[in-house]
C-alpha cells in the first residue's frame, strides 16, 4: 500500500538539517510544505532550546503531516517515544515512509482527529504547527485539549501564523491555571509555550462527535 501511494503522491525527497542531525524527508505534492521544511517547523523547533528538553521522553506531535517536527525530535534523541498523528491518512502514509527513511523507531505514526485517536497519557511535551486555515473553533480544540494528555510537569509549545497570534493570546488569557512561558513573534510566525499549573480534572473532549471536523 505505501509503495502504490508513495508511486501516485510522491513529489521528491528533501534534505533538512536542524543542529547537528540530517533528515530526508519524501513529500507530496498533496501535503503541506512540499517544497522545503516550513518556517513555522524550523521556528518552532529553535525555540525548544528554551525547554529542558533533555528531560523530555515523550512527545505527541498533532497534525504531523508529513513529520518533520516530530521526526526531527525523535532523531535528536533516539531514547525518546514520539507519537504522531494527523487526521490526513496521506500525511500519516508519509510520516510513516520518512521514519523508515531516517531508520527510526519509537514512533507510533496514525491517524487522529485533533486527540480523538490518541489513547496514551502523561506526555512531557506536545507539539503542533497549527495549520493557518484552521478555523477558530478546531484552533481553541487543540489549544485547550492537551490539558488531559501531559505528564506533570509537561509542556505544550505550538507555532501560528502571526495574524492568528492574537487568538491564541486570548484562548490562552481564559484558561484557568495556564502559564505562558515563552512567546515569540517573526513576521510571519508567533511560537507559544505554555503549560499547566494544576492537575487535569477533566476528560479528553471529542473533537469528532461535537463536530469540529
Amino acid at each position: 500500500m505505501i509503495a502504490i501511494m508513495q508511486n501516485v503522491y510522491f513529489k521528491k525527497t528533501i534534505p533538512f538539517k536542524h543542529e547537528d542531525k540530517t533528515l530526508q524527508f519524501h513529500v507530496s505534492q498533496e501535503l503541506f510544505s512540499s517544497y522545503e521544511v516550513d518556517a513555522g517547523t524550523r521556528f518552532l523547533l529553535r525555540t525548544l532550546d528554551q525547554l529542558p528538553l533533555g528531560e523530555v521522553r515523550r512527545v505527541l506531535d498533532v497534525g504531523c503531516g508529513y513529520g518533520p517536527l516530530g521526526l526531527t525530535l525523535q532523531k535528536l534523541d533516539k531514547r525518546r517515544t514520539v507519537h504522531l498523528v494527523d487526521r490526513d491518512a496521506l500525511a500519516v502514509d508519509f510520516a510513516q515512509q520518512n521514519a523508515a527513511l531516517n531508520n527510526l523507531h519509537n514512533v507510533p505514526i496514525y491517524g487522529s482527529l485533533g486527540y480523538d485517536s490518541v489513547t496514551e497519557r502523561d506526555f512531557d511535551l506536545i507539539v503542533s504547527n497549527i495549520p493557518g486555515k484552521a478555523g477558530e473553533d478546531v484552533i481553541t480544540h487543540l489549544i485547550r485539549g492537551a490539558r488531559p494528555f501531559l505528564a506533570k510537569g509537561g509542556r505544550v509549545a505550538i507555532v501560528v501564523v502571526t495574524p492568528l497570534a492574537t487568538l491564541v493570546e486570548n484562548v490562552l488569557a481564559e484558561m484557568a491555571d495556564t502559564a505562558v512561558t515563552h512567546q515569540e513573534s517573526t513576521a510571519n510566525h508567533t511560537v507559544f509555550h505554555y503549560h499547566f499549573t494544576a492537575e487535569p480534572t477533566t476528560e479528553p473532549q471529542p473533537a469528532f462527535s461535537e463536530g469540529l471536523y
